[in-house]
């Protein structure tokens, strides 16, 4: 049995509609791909689960934050829900029940409102106080200077110390060691948070350790 002898055109013109078609299709999966990462926005770390711990509340809304921008999430639903979805074990359990009931059975609750609730709940009652206790018990101990002046700024902001209290309060925490290498230069400096932190205000008072120092060093041996 014979077959009519199909064109060599009929071929060429079907490649042809077909490879239209693939690079329609190739098209659409670049923009669908687009689009997809377009709603997924950058890669950031997700935040830790909050158990309830009162000094960690702060650092979780500053994750939530970073990690609501990096996504794009805009939605007070949406935020609202995957806060609580990150809110597991310790003592959240009660609050974060009756946070769910609201969010289903209230027709509108404000991620500004929730995050009052949370402060109210788990936030610090006494950010300064606390702050004041943490400072008095950083110690350098082997942490390096940097590591020093990086724990002692965190705290700094909160305590409400004015320039000298601070200054003091950085020189009682630094190694000893260190104090005295610091003050036996030639060109000692007026405190050493300026030496290991430039950022500090120039004008601060020199501090009691530096007096001494200066009285030792006219005194000689």
């Amino acid at each position: 049995q014979s077959f009519p002898q199909v064109p060599v055109d009929f071929y060429t013109g079907l490649l042809g509609r077909m490879n239209a078609q693939f690079a329609v299709m190739a098209e659409a999966l670049k923009q669908s791909k687009g689009t997809d990462q377009e709603s997924f926005g950058l890669k950031v770390a997700s935040p830790d689960v909050f158990d309830g711990t009162i000094s960690k509340s702060s650092a979780f809304l500053n994750q939530l934050s970073l990690y609501f921008k990096g996504k794009k999430i805009t939605s007070d639903d949406d935020k609202i829900t995957i806060t609580l979805s990150y809110m597991k074990g310790g003592t959240v359990g009660p609050w974060v029940k009756d946070m769910t009931e609201k969010l289903i059975t209230e027709e509108e609750l404000r991620w500004v409102t929730f995050t009052k609730e949370f402060k109210d709940f788990f936030g610090d009652p006494d950010p300064a106080g606390t702050a004041r206790r943490d400072m008095n018990l950083l110690k350098q101990g082997t942490h390096t200077a940097d590591e020093y002046v990086a724990s002692f700024n965190e705290l700094k902001n909160d305590t409400g110390y004015n320039d000298a209290a601070l200054v003091d309060k950085f020189e009682k925490g630094l190694n000893s060691a260190l104090v005295n290498k610091i003050y036996s230069l030639p060109d000692m400096p007026t405190t050493l948070y300026l030496c290991l932190a430039p950022t500090f205000p120039s004008n601060s008072p020199p501090t009691h350790t530096y007096i001494q120092h200066q009285k030792e060093k006219k005194a000689g041996p």
